[in-house]
């Protein structure tokens, strides 16, 4: 099974078939629809906004898949925590989150109204600062992304030409 390597991204990044700035813009909406507040779409919105913006498809899935099982509870409990301190200062929400029934949470009480009128009120509480960290942080990542990936690939790509063009002269001198 393959799996997703610095290596890997590397290589990806290097041998994109795009400008430098249309990879790195690609990288950008990847990173940022990592961070954005909408679990579970982020994959369909990358090859959707790929599509409509012309980007590199694998680029953008690449970015996109910072946001995984793995990295999906530390990437939303930071969104939340950045919104918390945006809007009040301190780390309001994080007490509801903790005060918040998970563990009564299913799939039978989900769709239950008295769960929802006990508890409906802390969870709409949370989704403010949620949504309004996680796009902050959603932007601000996506604009270092973008910063970075260009200039990897502006000054790593042509480390790696000439170094395919010396690898391809010493070949014909020994031949």
């Amino acid at each position: 099974m393959k799996y997703v390597s610095l290596s890997r991204v590397r290589h990806a990044l290097l041998y994109a078939d795009t400008p430098p700035k249309l990879t790195a813009a690609s990288m950008a909406v990847g990173v940022a629809l990592a961070f954005s507040p909408f679990p579970g779409v982020h994959l369909v919105a990358a090859f959707l906004l790929s599509k409509i913006f012309r980007l590199n498809p694998v680029v953008v899935l690449i970015g996109s898949m910072i946001h995984n099982p793995w990295t999906m509870l530390p990437i939303h409990a930071f969104g939340l925590m950045v919104g918390d301190l945006m809007l009040y200062g301190h780390l309001e929400s994080v007490e509801l989150f903790r005060a918040f029934p998970w563990d009564e949470l299913g799939v039978a009480t989900v769709f239950k109204l008295s769960f929802w009128s006990q508890n409906g009120d802390v969870f709409l509480e949370m989704l403010r600062p949620f949504f309004i960290g996680s796009f902050a942080v959603s932007a601000i990542l996506g604009l270092f992304a973008y910063r970075l990936t260009l200039k990897f690939v502006k000054y790593a790509k042509p480390a790696l030409i000439r170094a395919a063009k010396l690898k391809k002269n010493k070949a014909r001198s020994q031949a």
